[in-house]
């Protein structure tokens, strides 16, 4: 019986620029990674085979803890955009 016993990475925002190379090191150097986006992408084409993408949004509390589920470190990568931005853009 295999045990695949590696730590476990979730990076939110995978497909940013800070985040696309903290995943791609991070499996590199044997972690298993698992990397979530907003960008609906064939992840073949941007990630290795052993990294598992998701496609949502963070600010989805159901998505984030389907994510999270059974990860040991979150590395978050993403640009802070305020949610509520438009109490202070006048509108």
């Amino acid at each position: 019986m295999n045990i695949d016993i590696r730590r476990k990475a979730l990076v939110i925002g995978a497909t940013g620029l800070l985040g696309y190379g903290v995943t791609h090191e991070l499996d590199k150097t044997g972690w298993k990674v698992r990397a979530i986006g907003k960008e609906n992408i064939v992840s073949s084409y941007v990630f290795p085979n052993s990294v598992e993408y998701r496609c949502g949004d963070f600010y989805d509390e159901t998505f984030l803890l389907y994510s999270i589920k059974d990860i040991d470190k979150v590395f978050f990568s993403v640009l802070y955009i305020p949610v509520y931005k438009h109490r202070f853009s006048g509108t």
